[in-house]
């Protein structure tokens, strides 16, 4: 047996297997997808096609109370996961491996996760968050997404076991559904108070920005409450409103989110009053409000207020076609005329976008229809009930846009029908859908609507006929033109022959100097990748060599060593005292020792090389470990010297893989033993850089040579001043990869003679 594996042919064809073992699982590990910033690169014709394993790790930031399907985030990327039941999904807040297959969603747009199972690795943790701006809350990259943003509470609402949270910068609102909360600990707490809350935004869609978090780790309150008062700085001394007007203010957005019949009180800015007699408010949240006046209106009638002033609005609050209502509702001045902003010039595609509710626009169309219609719910009684729908078209879209206009103007726009085109500014409001289009504009008055000339089409039109009766008086002269031109190119024709053909000579003169400068480029680029695939094939056949020459030579001393140890027992046994009978038996194990040790490095080394190895932290004593290693790897190697460990203060246990760190640090200072004299001191420091520790092992012994640093993380590379000690170069790639699985590095610095400094970092307190 043993003078068979000694044969060096074998042990080649053994070394060859295990590398084509090493390749084969490499492969294999190249099958699941582990990063989603990667599965999201596929398109989803592409995904469902190929229907790709998956292996991710990454946070589970939300799931649905109604469907087997949540989020799960991997550093900025995040995809949809379907779980096979709902018993199957794990906890929001949790860190978790899902292993199952990428699908793509054609109609949707969408790639997603279908899992086969769900593992969760750690509770009660979240990604680091996107700090975003309430503003930005329904931004489409920020969709889906775990984001932080801050604000102060305006209104809060108990809805089943949630709590929904009315967040405002002042500016804008954002609606947070607050989940797995103790509610009445935490609404006397959160009321009026400024919060710094973490969720994920659901959507990237609609004029209600949303955020859904759970429980009240992800809930930080910055600053409490100063007083119970949610009034608008600008809501005037309370003495001075009736009731009632000096209560609470309440949040527009919140209503029109989640729909109640109470009655609240709202700030907003004053718009129009349309043709029914009804009040558009735009709320301070950005939320239109649709106002059903009371039948007794206060004496501050809305049809003398300008635009722009700012209002108090009382009533019950309910929600009608899709818009925020308040139902007999009455109104008071809230300060000074504000400067509304200038119309923004928009497309008619662009008219209904949620984002221009309530604001001046001016949009430019062709009329396409006129009508008449009655609106029987027109407000307060004795109103015009009657108003006009004018469709204004883009042509080269099809997008439309309704127009609401008083009825005087039905003559004047029925005379620019089909061939003009009209140039409106009017406020956008959201409405149901009006002549076959959701998207309305309501001028103010008859002159935000201005007639900007005739159509494309009309013009073209006219202008075709006047260019048809020039070119009949054209045609009478064209004759005689027609004549003196032949002749004339006749001419020309014998000169541009000659010129063409000298033309020609000249193009392709160019042409084949074009193609010998291609042509030698190519050949250029041909010998360039000619050489670099000779040198690529001299580096293998060097690492094949080294390979070969590193085994057969670690593996045939102890062979060696086994096979001497073994012929004398056999032979003289029964002659040799006790004592010299177990010194062979130990040269024996500790030649064994070395060839498994050699054989589970190499096993060790095709792991890591694979992707096979699975991280798992876990806390521990950092120092501690340390000090148990340094013991173990001082009695494996019968040291004689000291190893000295110190430590900065620390910020705590260490979370780390255990196994992967007792790789790296026993291979450094099993190298800093070997290489240094007998009896001196190894000096080990460990400290904390932020989130990584920190580890340097430092010997006195005979230090790297600087030719041979360059390749000293190879595999079975060794330095040139090793001299007769034992070692398969194996030990320092090892500790690299151990440490790029671990999300680390090692470097090292050294002077030859003197000694070598290797610096091992790596995260330990994950924040």
């Amino acid at each position: 047996m043993f003078r068979l594996i000694h044969s060096p042919l074998l042990l080649f064809l053994l070394c060859g297997s295990a590398l084509a073992g090493m390749a084969d699982r490499t492969h294999a590990g190249e099958a699941s997808l582990t990063s989603l910033q990667e599965a999201g690169s596929l398109t989803p014709a592409a995904a469902e096609e190929s229907k790709r394993p998956v292996q991710v790790k990454g946070f589970l930031t939300a799931t649905s109370r109604y469907r087997a399907t949540g989020f799960i985030q991997q550093k900025d990327a995040v995809l949809r996961v379907i779980f096979p039941s709902m018993e199957a999904m794990p906890a929001p807040n949790s860190e978790v491996e899902i292993t199952g297959i990428l699908r793509g969603d054609g109609r949707a747009g969408e790639l997603y996760i279908e899992s086969r199972s769900a593992r969760t690795l750690a509770t009660s943790v979240t990604p680091r968050p996107r700090r975003v701006a309430i503003a930005d809350a329904a931004a489409a990259e920020n969709a889906y997404r775990w984001v932080e943003m801050e604000g102060t509470v305006n209104d809060m609402e108990k809805a089943g076991s949630d709590l929904l949270i009315s967040l405002t910068d002042g500016r804008n609102t954002c609606i947070c559904t607050a989940r797995d909360l103790r509610i009445p600990e935490a609404m006397p707490a959160y009321r009026n108070a400024r919060l710094r809350i973490r969720g994920v935004n659901p959507n990237s869609s609609g004029a209600v920005k949303h955020l859904l978090t759970y429980g009240e780790m992800n809930i930080t309150v910055i600053q409490p409450a100063g007083g119970d008062s949610t009034s608008s700085d600008n809501a005037g001394p309370k003495a001075e409103l009736p009731p009632p007007f000096d209560g609470p203010l309440a949040s527009a957005a919140l209503h029109a989110f989640f729909p109640r019949n109470t009655n609240g009180l709202f700030s907003g800015t004053f718009l129009m009053t349309d043709a029914f007699g009804r009040w558009r408010i735009l709320a301070d949240d950005g939320t239109h409000i649709l106002a059903n006046p009371a039948a007794a209106v206060s004496a501050e009638s809305p049809e003398s207020l300008p635009p722009g002033t700012p209002v108090l609005l009382y009533g019950r609050a309910a929600v009608y076609g899709g818009l925020l209502a308040v139902i007999q509702a009455t109104l008071r001045t809230n300060g000074q005329v504000r400067a509304l902003p200038e119309p923004g010039e928009t497309t008619i595609a662009e008219s209904d976008k949620a984002s221009s509710a309530g604001r001046l626009i001016t949009v430019t169309g062709r009329l396409l229809s006129l009508e008449t219609r009655a609106e029987t719910n027109a407000r307060p009684p004795g109103k015009p009930a009657l108003y006009l729908v004018a469709i204004l078209g883009d042509m080269e879209t099809g997008s439309k846009v309704a127009v609401i206009c008083p009825p005087d103007l039905e003559t004047r726009l029925q005379s620019l029908m089909s061939e003009r085109v009209l140039r409106v500014t009017g406020y956008q409001i959201p409405s149901a859908r009006s002549g076959g289009v959701t998207a309305q504009v309501w001028p103010r008055s008859g002159t935000d609507i201005r007639d900007m000339g005739l159509t494309r089409t009309a013009l073209n039109q006219r202008l075709w006929w006047g260019g048809a009766g020039l070119a009949l008086v054209l045609l009478a002269g064209g004759g005689l033109i027609w004549a003196l031109r032949e002749k004339l190119r006749r001419q020309r024709t014998e000169a541009a022959a000659l010129n063409l053909r000298e033309q020609a000579m000249l193009e392709l003169n160019s042409s084949l100097e074009q193609r010998v400068t291609e042509r030698t480029t190519e050949l250029e680029k041909a010998r360039a990748d000619l050489a670099a695939a000779l040198q690529e094939e001299r580096e293998v056949g060097e690492l094949k060599s080294r390979f070969v020459s590193t085994v057969s030579h670690e593996f045939r001393t102890p062979l060696g060593v086994i096979m001497s140890a073994t012929d004398i027992l056999a032979r003289y046994r029964d002659r040799l005292p006790s004592e010299r009978q177990e010194e062979h038996l130990a040269e024996i194990r500790q030649a064994t020792r070395h060839m498994s040790g050699m054989m589970e490095d190499i096993l060790l080394l095709g792991r890591a090389e694979s992707g096979r190895i699975a991280i798992t932290p876990q806390p521990c004593d950092l120092v501690e470990l340390l000090h148990r290693l340094a013991d173990e790897t001082r009695s494996a190697a019968h040291q004689t010297g000291l190893t000295r460990i110190t430590a900065s203060p620390l910020p705590g246990p260490a979370r780390i893989d255990e196994m992967l760190l007792r790789h790296m640090f026993t291979n450094l200072l099993s190298n800093a033993v070997k290489y240094s004299p007998e009896g001196a001191e190894i000096t080990v420091h460990v400290r904390a850089d932020g989130p990584s520790a920190v580890i340097s092992i430092t010997d006195s012994g005979i230090g790297i040579p600087p030719e041979d640093a360059r390749k000293l993380f190879q595999p079975f590379s060794r330095a040139g001043n090793v001299g007769e000690r034992p070692g398969s170069g194996l030990g320092l790639v090892i500790v690299k990869r151990c440490a790029e699985l671990h999300g680390g590095a090692v470097t090292f610095t050294s002077t030859p003679g003197q000694g070598s400094t290797f610096i091992l970092t790596f995260p330990a307190w994950p924040a």
